[in-house]
């Protein structure tokens, strides 16, 4: 049995029975884990195999889902864009705001709730689409990139990604 969002069913072991029991979940030591809250992904090539996983995940309160190894790697990748990206863009904030001497604690609880409210609340083309049409335009965007006094990393994460805001089918 294996546990990674990223392993094909076809790189594990040929001699052993083969299965995926991949938690969507990133585990840190600092924060409390409710496994009631922690979906599994299952992916087996035995149905009794499969059954055990789901008795497994029913045991420990857990959703589960049959899924196969190309929506696992997709669900993966997607937990990666929000998780792994998302803590790094509020890592940049807090130094923004570091920076200009200001209290980012003061202020990454109204930013979480809002993000937390639009990704539950609205579909999120519609967010990003109405966003775009009322606060992005071509000439904003060259015009805020040239204006990023903190150089060329930070301008190398903005500038394309507000392209791709702009014009996600480009």
């Amino acid at each position: 049995m294996h546990t990674s969002g990223t392993v094909a069913m076809k790189q594990l072991d040929l001699k052993l029975r083969r299965g995926v029991f991949y938690p969507l979940q990133t585990f840190s030591a600092t924060s409390e884990l409710h496994f009631s809250d922690v979906p599994f992904c299952i992916e087996t090539l035995n149905k009794d195999d499969s059954k055990l996983l789901q008795r497994l995940a029913a045991a420990m309160g857990s959703p589960y889902y049959m899924i196969n190894t190309e929506q696992r790697q997709a669900l993966h990748l997607s937990a990666v864009f929000i998780n792994n990206f998302t803590n790094q863009l509020y890592r940049i904030a807090h130094e923004l705001s570091d920076s200009k001497n200001i209290n980012f604690d003061g202020v990454k609880i109204p930013f979480a709730a809002y993000q937390k409210k639009n990704a539950y609340d609205y579909p999120l083309l519609e967010t990003q689409n109405y966003k775009l049409k009322n606060f992005l335009t071509k000439f904003f965007l060259e015009l805020y990139c040239l204006l990023i006094h903190q150089g060329p990393p930070l301008q190398s994460i903005l500038c394309p990604t507000s392209r791709y805001l702009l014009f996600p089918h480009f």
